[in-house]
């Protein structure tokens, strides 16, 4: 009987082990949305989440989508490195959202394709 016990509590933390480095290794909480140009503007600011007053702690990218809808993003994949307040961007890039809601995971999110433009605002 405390084999059976034993070869229970192996296979049991196996099982644990595995499908924690699964759900690290795997994305599978994001889906491709569609690929969008979108001006990134010289400045970044505050973002308040919404339907709340909590402001973000750090600015955030100021964007304009290809509509003409103006919002605000944390970060685009690729593209940190790149940005320099002082100049604008046209930029395609790559738009996922959630496969689910999720507290901790907020709205899309934007992976740089190209660059197509760089801007010095005057």
């Amino acid at each position: 009987m405390s084999k059976k016990i034993l070869l229970f509590v192996i296979v049991s933390i196996a099982i644990e082990i595995s499908s924690c480095s699964n759900a690290e290794g795997e994305d599978d909480h994001w889906h491709y949305v569609r690929t969008d140009t979108i001006l990134v503007h010289d400045k970044k600011e505050y973002h308040f989440y919404p339907g709340t007053s909590i402001i973000s702690k750090d600015k955030w990218y100021v964007i304009t989508d290809r509509n003409g809808v103006k919002d605000t993003i944390e970060y685009i994949e690729g593209f940190e490195n790149i940005y320099k307040e002082g100049f604008s961007y046209l930029i395609i890039a790559q738009v996922s959202m959630p496969t689910a809601y999720m507290p901790d995971l907020y709205g899309y999110r934007y992976k740089l394709i190209k660059v197509l433009e760089e801007k010095k605002t005057p």
